[in-house]
C-alpha cells in the first residue's frame, strides 16, 4: 500500500510540473509558415449541391492572424450560429436554401506574407472567392411525339395518365426529356410497356420506341444525378393506346437456327393463324430439298418472331436456305394477312464459339476496354464507344463515327490480354462475322475489314457504297478459313472510310466465330 502511494505523489507531481512548466513557453515566437491552404466538402463536385443541404468550408492554413468568411445575404443558414452572413470560425457548414451561384468569399490576414500551394508569394491579406452552386431538386420536362418512317417527328402526344394517346400498330414514338428539365440529371432510366427500343440517345434523353401489339400501355422515366444526389420518377399509366392497322406488315428478315426458321416481322403475329402447307422451304445443297414443317409458333417474349420448327437433323454451313410464302392466314394480332413473298433468302446463324469465352463478343461487359489499337495516322480518325443507344441484342453495342476520308483500327483489349485472344484449332474451318447498323449514307465506298492476328490474316471485307442498307441490321461475314497450326490471335476491326467524303456512322454487335460444318 505504501508503495502505491508513493508512486501516486510521484506522478502528480510530474503533473504538476508540466502545469508549472506551461508559462515558461508563452512568449516563445515559433517560425510558422504562412500557408494558404482553403479546402470544401464539395470540392472535388464543383462546389455544387442540392437545394436544402450543406457544404462545409475549411481554412486549413497556418500563420493566419485573422480570418472572416462573408456569405450572401439571405441565401444560407450558418449551422450553430445566429449570424448567417459572416463567421469568424476556422470551420464553417453552410445550409443553402436559394437555387443559383452564390459568391462566399474568405479574409484572411496572415503574420507575414503567404504562400500558395505551388510556393508561390501571394500577400499578406488575401481575399479568395468560392462559387457554391445550389441545384433545384430534379424536375424533368418530358416530350413524346409520334414518330415518322422518315424519322421526322409527327404529333405531340398528350402525358399524362389515362391519356391514351392512340398509335397505329407497328407505329413509333420518340420520347424526349426536355433541355427545360431542372436540377441536372445526367441518368435517365426507361421503362415503355409493349413497346421495343429501336434507339437511345447516347446522352439516353431521346428514346425511340415501336409498338408492335395492340393494347393500353404505361412508360416510367428515371432521371437521376449521383453528385449532388437527386432522382425523380415519373409514372404514367395508360399513356399509349396500339390500334389496329390496316397497314401491310413487314417482313425484316429471315434467320436459321439450329433446326428453325425464324421470320422477323414489323409487328407481332397471331401464332393461330400459321399454316405449314402456305410455306416452302428450300435447301440448296448438292440438290434442293424440302423439309416439312412440323409446328409453327410465335416468341411469347418476342411476339413479332415466329419460329418454323423443321423436320431436318441440321443445318450444315454450305446450305443455301430460301422461304417462299403464298397469302393465306397469317396475320398480325391486329388482324392484317401478311403478303406473299417468294425466295427470301434465310441467313443461317451457327453456333457462336465466343459463347462461354472471355471475350466480350456481345460488348455487354467490356466497355472501357474496347477501344483505338493506337495506330494514329488516319487510323486514328474517328471515335467509338460501347454504349446502350442500340443493340442487336441484349443492351450494348459499340457506335463508331469515322471522319470523312478517315479510318478506324478498333479492339477488345482487357489487362488480361489472354481474355482477348481465341484458339483456331488446325484442320478445322472458321467463319468470322458481326452484325452491323449503318446509319449514314455512303457517298463514295467505304469498307469494314475483320483480321485475325497472328499472323495479320484478312479474313473479309464488307465494302460499302450507295446501295448499303441504311438503319437495319445487317450479318456481314467471311469466307471459310483455317490454319495449319493451333493459331491464338486476336480480331481487329479496320473501318476505311478514306474514299467516302462524308462521317461514316455505325454500330456494331455480336461478333461471331463459327465453326464451319459442310454437309458430308
Amino acid at each position: 500500500m505504501k508503495t502505491k502511494f508513493k508512486i501516486l505523489i510521484a506522478f502528480v507531481a510530474v503533473i504538476l510540473g508540466l502545469y508549472s512548466c506551461e508559462d515558461i513557453y508563452d512568449d516563445i515566437e515559433l517560425n510558422e509558415a504562412n500557408s494558404r491552404i482553403i479546402a470544401t466538402s464539395q470540392m472535388n463536385f464543383t462546389n455544387t449541391i442540392r437545394i436544402g443541404n450543406s457544404i462545409t468550408l475549411g481554412d486549413l492554413s497556418s500563420g493566419v492572424q485573422s480570418r472572416l468568411w462573408t456569405l450572401p445575404t439571405g441565401v444560407a443558414d450558418i449551422v450553430g450560429s445566429d449570424n448567417d452572413e459572416t463567421s469568424t470560425e476556422q470551420n464553417v457548414k453552410a445550409i443553402f436554401n436559394v437555387e443559383g451561384e452564390h459568391d462566399v468569399v474568405l479574409s484572411q490576414v496572415f503574420k507575414g506574407d503567404a504562400y500558395d500551394l505551388a510556393g508561390n508569394v501571394i500577400g499578406k491579406e488575401i481575399d479568395t472567392t468560392f462559387v457554391v452552386t445550389v441545384l433545384p431538386e430534379i424536375k424533368t420536362v418530358l416530350k413524346a411525339y409520334n414518330l415518322n418512317e422518315d424519322g421526322s417527328l409527327g404529333d405531340e402526344l398528350n402525358l399524362t395518365s389515362g391519356a391514351n394517346n392512340e398509335v397505329t400498330a407497328g407505329k413509333a414514338v420518340r420520347f424526349i426529356v426536355d433541355e427545360s428539365t431542372q436540377g441536372s440529371p445526367d441518368s435517365f432510366l426507361w421503362t415503355a410497356e409493349g413497346g421495343t427500343r429501336i434507339s437511345l440517345s447516347e446522352d439516353k434523353r431521346i428514346y425511340d420506341v415501336r409498338y408492335k401489339k395492340t393494347g393500353s400501355f404505361g412508360l416510367e422515366l428515371i432521371s437521376s444525378l449521383a453528385r449532388p444526389v437527386g432522382e425523380e420518377i415519373i409514372t404514367l399509366s395508360s399513356l399509349i393506346n396500339v390500334i389496329p392497322s390496316t397497314e401491310p406488315v413487314q417482313l425484316d428478315g429471315i434467320e436459321a437456327i439450329g433446326t428453325s426458321i425464324f421470320l422477323n416481322f414489323s409487328r407481332d403475329m397471331d401464332e393461330t393463324t400459321g399454316v405449314p402447307s402456305d410455306f416452302v422451304v428450300s435447301i440448296d445443297n448438292g440438290g434442293i430439298s424440302n423439309p416439312a414443317i412440323t409446328s409453327i409458333t410465335v416468341d411469347p417474349d418476342a411476339a413479332n418472331f415466329v419460329e418454323l420448327k423443321l423436320d431436318i437433323p441440321q443445318f450444315y454451313s454450305d446450305d443455301m436456305i430460301s422461304l417462299s410464302y403464298t397469302k393465306g392466314s397469317l396475320s398480325t394480332l391486329d388482324g392484317v394477312i401478311a403478303d406473299t413473298f417468294t425466295d427470301q433468302q434465310a441467313i443461317l446463324i451457327e453456333q457462336n464459339l465466343l459463347i462461354g469465352t472471355s471475350y466480350d463478343y456481345s460488348m455487354e461487359n467490356g466497355g472501357p476496354d474496347w477501344r483505338d489499337v493506337g495506330w494514329g495516322g488516319v487510323w486514328g480518325q474517328f471515335t467509338a464507344a460501347v454504349t446502350d443507344a442500340r443493340a442487336k441484342t441484349g443492351t450494348m453495342a459499340t457506335q463508331a463515327a469515322i471522319e470523312a476520308n478517315g479510318g478506324m483500327i478498333y479492339a477488345y483489349k482487357p489487362e488480361a490480354i489472354d481474355n482477348a485472344k481465341f484458339t483456331f484449332e488446325a484442320g478445322k474451318n472458321y467463319k468470322l462475322g458481326a452484325w452491323v447498323y449503318i446509319t449514314t449514307p455512303v457517298s463514295g465506298t467505304a469498307d469494314l475489314r475483320f483480321y485475325v492476328v497472328p499472323p495479320f490474316k484478312e479474313v473479309f471485307i464488307a465494302e460499302l457504297n450507295a446501295s448499303t442498307p441504311l438503319d437495319k441490321w445487317v450479318y456481314i461475314s467471311s469466307d471459310e478459313f483455317n490454319f495449319l497450326s493451333d493459331t491464338t490471335s486476336e480480331i481487329l476491326i479496320r473501318g476505311n472510310n478514306q474514299n467516302n467524303g462524308a462521317e461514316l456512322l455505325f454500330t456494331i454487335d455480336d461478333i461471331t466465330i463459327t465453326e464451319v460444318v459442310n454437309k458430308p
